[in-house]
């Protein structure tokens, strides 16, 4: 009897580990909504191609569109979606709009964006270009929320002070390129890009006139869900939080 005792606990005990290793190597499918932009497919790709989501055992589900509408897939949990990058501003907006919990759980891109201006602009700096007409993503879009925190620091009011025209990045450097605007707000591939080109300069970074007002980057997107997500789903959200850290 004795016996039969001490092999029904080893057989327990051998299934609960096998069960164990079932459950720490099942891959975990994210549903994750993203704006259509270079840095976030910049991201998921070094993600996906350099093995970090199998290492950690995950597999990424992303769907992408505009800023405002990737952001409202996962406030309205639409189609699935369980997580979205989110402006930490904006986020906070929705929160008290909307009256729900949506939190954080791990950043993923601080900002850099720049001003930029054609080489022979007569504009030199930031407050140059008070009354001039400035093309910007439009107002429900994370570098809008981070354009006008920034310019709060730098002593400025967006709506006030500036001609705003809104539209993609390709529309605003459109703009910029056919003299429609007199400067354009972009990220920095964009950024990159123009100034490569030779025909366009920087007259101002509004990410380092942040850093040196708060002494921390300015914050531009995070993964983000409901909160009853995260705690229903703590597998979830510690995988993707350490698969994200790993490619930053």
């Amino acid at each position: 009897m004795k016996k039969i005792i001490i092999l029904l606990l080893i057989i327990a005990a051998v299934a609960a580990g096998y069960f164990y290793w079932l459950d720490i190597n099942k891959i975990e499918t994210i549903k994750i909504s993203s704006a259509n932009a270079e840095n976030m497919k910049l991201l998921f790709a070094v993600m996906q191609d350099k093995g970090m989501t199998d290492k950690n055992k995950i597999k990424l589900d992303v769907v992408y569109s505009d800023p405002a509408e990737a952001e409202r897939k996962m406030v309205d949990r639409s189609n699935g979606v369980e997580v979205s990058v989110f402006n930490p501003i904006a986020l906070a907006a929705t929160n008290q709009q909307k009256r729900i919990n949506l939190r954080a759980f791990v950043g993923v891109h601080n900002s850099y964006h720049a001003i930029l201006v054609k080489k022979d602009s007569t504009y030199k700096k930031l407050e140059d270009l008070k009354g001039a007409k400035i093309a910007i993503r439009p107002k429900v879009s994370a570098a809008y929320s981070a354009f006008s925190v920034g310019m709060q620091t730098a002593g400025l009011n967006l709506e006030k002070d500036f001609k705003l025209t809104f539209g993609s990045i390709p529309q605003n450097v459109a703009s910029l390129k056919n003299g429609e605007v007199d400067a354009t707000f972009l990220n920095i591939f964009e950024t990159s890009k123009l100034l490569a080109a030779g025909q366009y300069r920087e007259i101002n970074d509004l990410d380092q006139k942040w850093f040196d007002e708060m002494k921390f980057p300015m914050p531009f997107v995070d993964f983000a869900a409901h909160e009853d997500w995260i705690k229903e789903n703590p597998k979830k959200v510690k995988r993707l939080k350490m698969t994200t850290l790993e490619a930053l």
